[in-house]
């Protein structure tokens, strides 16, 4: 982990058989459906978990391809935002935003 508070271990990995990636896929395969999804975390006083934060985020990619019957999703993109908000206890928020494209393997 380059930055932040440790990974937490409430933040587990889902359906890792689902194949959650950047890139396409070298063999054939037949697309179903774009695919989004978001996930965010407080700051608190032990900072962020950017780890966790990013697990959180593929895994709801995993669970939306599982939704639709695929098997991947690829071409996926991430970006990461951070809000703080005013007032006498400001609070600092992390959000990371996904997109891909859900495909089923031709078998």
């Amino acid at each position: 982990m380059a930055w932040g508070k440790k990974a937490s271990p409430e933040v587990e990995d889902e359906n890792t058989h689902v194949v959650v990636i950047t890139s396409g896929l070298s063999v054939p395969f037949s697309p179903i459906d774009s695919v989004t999804a978001i996930a965010s975390q407080d700051a608190g006083f032990g900072g962020h978990d950017l780890d966790g934060i990013f697990r959180k985020v593929k895994n709801k990619l995993r669970q939306q391809c599982l939704d639709l019957a695929g098997d991947a999703v690829i071409n996926c993109h991430f970006s990461e935002r951070s809000a703080v908000s005013k007032g006498l206890v400001a609070t600092q928020v992390i959000e990371i935003w996904a997109y891909g494209t859900v495909v089923k393997l031709d078998r």
